[in-house]
């Protein structure tokens, strides 16, 4: 086996003198202003784009004031996350014009879809960043991009909020939830492994990724898929040895690294479905259906935050879910969760691959 320092210099093309040194090649690395693609190449969706038929939209100066007063998310854009308002009868997400587009292009996807519940786009156009205060500094990100979109009723939906509910509902609201990932998954796959629409993943997505410097995929055969997960798990290792062994392999990698390759080969949960990566409750919006009495009789759940939406191998979905999540400490309520929504995460045995990788590689597929 390759050792960690020869496993940098192949990807760095130079010898990396300490694990400081390497831990701020890692840092430049996901820096994305020196991609070779421009944000109007990241989808293949044009936009600016309008809905043929749509209510009046809102103006720039009712958004503005709306992220003020009525902001749902105040995370700043330049951390690479959306800012969401909401304005009238419309939900608006702004943000920097690469991963904004890509959920754009994600959403206009779905609407063709009607077992998937997800909002619907109005309107997509963008704003110079000058407009806030923002000075371009040339990358390309000399603007945000608004979508413009549904409001979808209800409310994000927390594990404490799950857990409080009584057994019957706990049920039901977890059904609702597995049907929507199956919905997803019922759409016919279109024969690769990469972003809709037959496009790479991006530079920083985790499945695939080296440098975060290049797209990577789409595969067209998941062989060719499980080289590139190898390479990119093997860099990863080396750039995230302990501090105090670096350069050397821990003892558990030695173990598992000749096992991966195998044990993704093996899984007979390989082929392309179309998965959620963001597995987040949060990014669920839960509308509870009440009765004339006022008693909650169902749960309508719609996805809300498809950044990462992708065709993945079938295993995917369960390690997201493993990770975005299953509570600090294992408890009676994770393990009734788990029952409840294991039918509906994945039709073939994809237990050996999912165990396999959450004990040895966890890390390097957690999203979000």
């Amino acid at each position: 086996m390759r050792t960690a320092m020869d496993v940098l210099k192949d990807h760095y093309g130079s010898d990396i003198v300490d694990r400081m040194q390497a831990a701020y090649m890692e840092r430049d690395d996901w820096n994305t202003r020196n991609l070779v693609k421009p944000p109007e190449e990241w989808t293949k969706v044009k936009f600016p784009y309008e809905a043929p038929s749509h209510p009046p939209l809102p103006s720039l100066d009712e958004i503005d004031e709306a992220l003020d007063k009525n902001c749902l998310n105040r995370r700043d854009p330049y951390t690479h996350h959306q800012t969401v308002c909401r304005v009238r009868n419309f939900v608006v997400k702004r943000g920097l014009p690469n991963e904004a587009l890509g959920e754009a292009e994600n959403l206009l996807y779905l609407e063709q879809f009607p077992q998937v519940n997800s909002p619907k786009v109005y309107a997509v156009h963008f704003a110079p960043i000058s407009r806030y205060g923002y000075a371009p500094n040339g990358d390309g990100k000399d603007r945000f991009t608004y979508i413009i979109m549904e409001d979808i009723k209800g409310e994000p939906f927390e594990w404490e909020d799950w857990v409080q509910l009584p057994e019957d509902l706990r049920k039901l609201h977890t059904t609702r939830l597995g049907e929507q990932l199956k919905a997803l998954r019922s759409i016919p796959s279109e024969g690769y492994y990469g972003r809709i629409n037959n496009q790479p993943w991006y530079p920083n997505f985790p499945i695939g990724r080296t440098r975060g410097k290049t797209f990577t995929g789409p595969y067209t055969s998941y062989e060719a898929l499980v080289d590139a997960i190898y390479i990119s798990v093997e860099l990863y290792c080396a750039r995230n040895t302990g501090w105090a062994t670096w350069p050397v392999w821990p003892a558990s990698f030695l173990t598992a690294m000749p096992q991966l390759k195998g044990v993704l080969l093996r899984t007979p949960a390989s082929k392309p479905v179309l998965t959620q990566l963001r597995f987040d409750l949060r990014n669920f919006v839960t509308r509870p259906v009440r009765n004339d009495e006022g008693k909650i009789v169902d749960y309508v759940i719609t996805f809300v935050d498809l950044l990462d939406l992708a065709w993945c191998p079938a295993f995917m979905q369960r390690m997201c879910c493993i990770k975005q999540v299953r509570p600090v400490e294992p408890s009676d309520e994770e393990e009734a969760w788990w029952k409840m929504l294991e039918p509906y995460i994945c039709e073939e045995d994809d237990s050996e691959v999912t165990l396999f990788l959450e004990e040895h590689f966890s890390n390097k597929f957690c999203i979000g």
